[in-house]
């Protein structure tokens, strides 16, 4: 059985942290050790339940039914403007890039392909009347991997977006002073 290449990325230093050939057969036969820890710092955050919230509380966190279709609506037209490249100067199509009938299309195909994935070596390792979660998890890797590259540059773009946004905010209040 071939090698596979595991990568996985640390978001702390930016950098591929590891990547390492890994033996599907070597992996069958080496037990995996799994540990639980639980940390002696717990921080709870309450949360009022709906019902013990006051009419103006809710009115003041919870968005109405005719702001969610407004919300809705101008994300169509957004959309829409998007895939004719007509986007007004302060409008941001960020977010819906994945609702473009085309990019929605591949994004359903991917996820399909990625649950037969998973499907198909979940049935050989029945077959084979064994059960192998980090192979099963190393495919389905493998898989997904031009989508979480895809969505790891997307989120980088949005860091530098953010922290130009940051610093340009900065900048002014300190011109305002």
């Amino acid at each position: 059985m071939p090698l596979l290449v595991q990568r996985t990325y640390s978001a702390s230093n930016k950098e591929l942290r590891k990547t390492e050939h890994v033996d599907i057969q070597a992996k069958k036969s080496t037990p995996t050790k799994r540990s639980l820890t639980f940390s002696s710092n717990v921080k709870v955050q309450e949360i009022p339940h709906l019902l013990e919230l006051t009419r103006e509380e809710i009115v003041a966190t919870w968005y109405t039914e005719q702001e969610c279709k407004a919300i809705k609506s101008d994300a169509v037209k957004v959309i829409k403007r998007m895939l004719t490249n007509s986007l007004e100067k302060d409008e941001c199509a960020r977010g819906l890039e994945h609702r473009a009938p085309e990019a929605s299309r591949q994004r359903k195909l991917n996820k399909r392909i990625a649950f037969q994935t998973v499907w198909d070596a979940q049935e050989d390792q029945w077959e084979d009347d064994m059960t192998d979660e980090e192979v099963i998890a190393i495919k389905y890797q493998m898989q997904t991997f031009r989508s979480r590259e895809a969505a790891l540059e997307l989120g980088l773009q949005d860091e530098k977006e953010a922290k130009k946004l940051i610093s340009k905010k900065s900048f002014l209040s300190k011109l305002k002073r």
